[in-house]
C-alpha cells in the first residue's frame, strides 16, 4: 500500500493492484530421477509496470512436484517455488506450472522432465525351415531413469511390423507387460515369413526400435536358383542367379563368360536382404561357363555352378569340322587306327 500526501496536508491512502503476471524458471528441464529443480518466478506488475509487494500468488503443477502451493511477492513483486520431478512419475514428459493471482488471468510455463530409457537387448537374426536355425528368439527390455537406475512395475508395450525393402512377417509375446523389481521385461519374437521386421516398445514415454532379419533356413550358403547344374542359356538372354546366404552381408558373383546385370564386368558384388541375393547372367558367346558365389569376408565359402551356353537352334550360321590328325593309316592287325572329328557350330 501507498501513502499518499494532498496539498491541504491531510493524508489519504490508495491501493495498488496487479495487473499482470508473468513467469520465468531457472531452467527449462529436470532429470527424471529427481536429482535436481526448477525455481519457478511469478513477477507481478501495476498498470505502471511496477512491481507489487504483498501478492498472493497461487501456483499449480501438471505433474511433477512443486515446494509450496502459493507464495507471496516481495519488495521486486516476486513469488517463487521450487519444481522438481517427483517421486510418483519417473516418466518423461512435459508438466505446466500455472501461477494465478486474484483478478487477473493465469499464466504457464513448461518444464521437461526427460531422462528415462527403455532398450533392447540384442535380437540375433532368425531363420525359417531348414537345418540351419531356430525361428524364435528372446530379449529383454530395460527401463531406467535418469540416473540409470532401473524402474519397478513400469507398463511396456511391444510391437512388431515388417520394414524396409523386403517386409517379414513375425509375431512377439508378450505385447504388454510391466517390469519386475531389476526394471525389465522378458519377450520372444517367433518368425513367420522372411525379409526384415522392426521391433518397437515403449515405456516411460520414450521408445526403442531394432531391425531383424528373418531368412530361410537351409543347411549351406548355396546357390537355390537355378535349381540343377548344368544349367542351361541361350546367348543374349538372362538367366537369374539366386544365393541363399544366411549369415553374409554381401555376396560376389563370377562367371568364366558373359557379364552380369546388363553391365560389363564378369564380377559383381551384390548387398544380401533378408538372407537372399540375385544377380543375372547373360552372354553374347556360347560356351560352357563357371559361375561362382563366394562370401567376400570368407573365400572359403562358395557354391558352384555349371552354365552351358548356347546360340539358339534357329540361329546357326556357320559349322566348321576338324579332325584331329591329318593323315590316317590304315589299321592292320591288331592295331586300330583312328581319327577323332569335331564339329564346331556357330
Amino acid at each position: 500500500m501507498r501513502r499518499l500526501w494532498n496539498t491541504s496536508g491531510v493524508s489519504g491512502t490508495t491501493t495498488t493492484t496487479a495487473n499482470s503476471v508473468s513467469l520465468s524458471t531457472t531452467q527449462t528441464s529436470v532429470k527424471s530421477d529427481n536429482s535436481d529443480s526448477a525455481t519457478v518466478t511469478a513477477t507481478v506488475l501495476d498498470a505502471n509496470n511496477a512491481a507489487v509487494a504483498g501478492v498472493t500468488v497461487a501456483f499449480s503443477a501438471s505433474g511433477g512436484q512443486l515446494s509450496a502451493a502459493s507464495a507471496t511477492t516481495d519488495a521486486l513483486g516476486q513469488a517463487t517455488v521450487v519444481f522438481s520431478a517427483g517421486t510418483t512419475d519417473p516418466s518423461n514428459r512435459t508438466a505446466t506450472v500455472t501461477a494465478t493471482v486474484a483478478g487477473v488471468s493465469p499464466v504457464q510455463i513448461p518444464i521437461i522432465v526427460k531422462g528415462s530409457t527403455v532398450t533392447i537387448s540384442a535380437i540375433p537374426s532368425l531363420t525359417i525351415g531348414g537345418a540351419a536355425g531356430a525361428d524364435q528368439a528372446t530379449f529383454t527390455v530395460t527401463a531406467k531413469d535418469a540416473s540409470g537406475a532401473p524402474i519397478y512395475n513400469t507398463p511396456i508395450t511391444l510391437s512388431v511390423a515388417g520394414s524396409g525393402a523386403t517386409p517379414g512377417a513375425a509375431t512377439l509375446t508378450p505385447t504388454s507387460a510391466t517390469t519386475d523389481p531389476s526394471g525389465q521385461v522378458s519377450a520372444s519374437i517367433t518368425a513367420t515369413s522372411t525379409g526384415i521386421v522392426t521391433v518397437t516398445v515403449t515405456g516411460l514415454g520414450a521408445t526403442a526400435t531394432q531391425n531383424v532379419t528373418i531368412a530361410a533356413g537351409t543347411a549351406a550358403f548355396a546357390i537355390t536358383s537355378p535349381a540343377s547344374s548344368p544349367a542351361t542359356l541361350s546367348t543374349n538372354t538372362d538367366l537369374t542367379v539366386t544365393v541363399n546366404a544366411p549369415s553374409q552381408a554381401n555376396v560376389t558373383f563370377t562367371s568364366t563368360l558373359g557379364t552380369w546385370d546388363g553391365g560389363t564386368s564378369s564380377l559383381v558384388t551384390k548387398q544380401v536382404s533378408g538372407g537372399v541375393v540375385s544377380a543375372v547372367l547373360n552372354s553374347t558367346t556360347g560356351g560352357t561357363a563357371t559361375v561362382q558365389a563366394i562370401d567376400p569376408l570368407d573365400p572359403t565359402t562358395y557354391a558352384t555352378l555349371t552354365v552351358l551356353i548356347s546360340a539358339p537352334s534357329t540361329a546357326a550360321a556357320q559349322i566348321d569340322l576338324q579332325s584331329d590328325v591329318g593323315v590316317l593309316a590304315p589299321s592292320t592287325g591288331g592295331t586300330q587306327n583312328q581319327a577323332t572329328f569335331t564339329a564346331t557350330v556357330r
